[in-house]
């Protein structure tokens, strides 16, 4: 909580939307509704190795059956069609995409309105339960590199508890849906930062805090 508390000036570049659902499927809720994806690094980059200091960030959470709110990436993507603040979401299967990240993002329980909709629910997450990820983050064993002040390596042996100087890793692991909403696309020229470090792509006020200028920026 004290992490996100210092990051939170880091996602005020983003762009939002709240997205109002006009189609015949409801939104779900589940028990760990916030949800932080980038569709950007894993269907262009093949990726699910992101951050939310990344370029092609994403942030939604569903506030109600028919509400839901969405963060992004502007300098990645575009929703040509929202009106404001606002994006009237129509299609079927628009809603679902977002609904499918609450099926995947869920420790225990799905929420949803209508207990007329329970087959319908129940034959949803069965379809995508297979992909769903045993854990979101996992500890890496840091090790120092010999003869490099410093620098760390990752650890052969991730059970060992080694003598000296280690660290803990954390590292986020990230599940892939298999669609999304139509309404967020890839802008035509895309933008990110990059030193060539291990960082990655970094959204512009990453790169600032990081020391880089506009010679690190990059086409995507």
């Amino acid at each position: 909580m004290q992490r996100w508390h210092e990051t939170v000036k880091y996602t005020i570049d983003l762009k939002g939307v709240f997205i109002l659902n006009n189609s015949n499927t409801p939104f779900i809720i589940s028990d760990d509704p916030a949800i932080h994806t980038n569709k950007f690094h894993i269907r262009r980059l093949r990726s699910t190795n992101f951050g939310i200091q990344n370029s092609g960030m994403i942030l939604t959470m569903p506030l109600s059956p028919r509400m839901a709110v969405m963060f992004y990436d502007g300098d990645v993507y575009t929703v040509p069609d929202k009106n404001g603040f606002k994006l009237t979401m129509s299609s079927d299967a628009d809603v679902k995409a977002l609904n499918e990240l609450q099926y995947l993002k869920a420790n225990a329980n799905i929420y949803f309105a209508d207990w007329n909709k329970l087959e319908i629910i129940r034959e949803e997450f069965c379809d995508i339960v297979e992909r769903r990820l045993p854990v979101h983050f996992r500890l890496n064993l840091l090790v120092p590199v010999e003869g490099k002040e410093g620098v760390f390596k990752m650890a052969d042996d991730q059970s060992a508890n080694p003598a000296g100087r280690s660290m803990i890793h954390i590292e986020s692991v990230s599940f892939q849906p298999r669609s999304w909403p139509s309404q967020l696309r890839f802008r035509s020229k895309m933008f990110g930062y990059s030193d060539g470090s291990s960082a990655g792509l970094l959204r512009h006020q990453w790169a600032i805090e990081a020391g880089m200028d506009k010679r690190n920026k990059v086409k995507l």
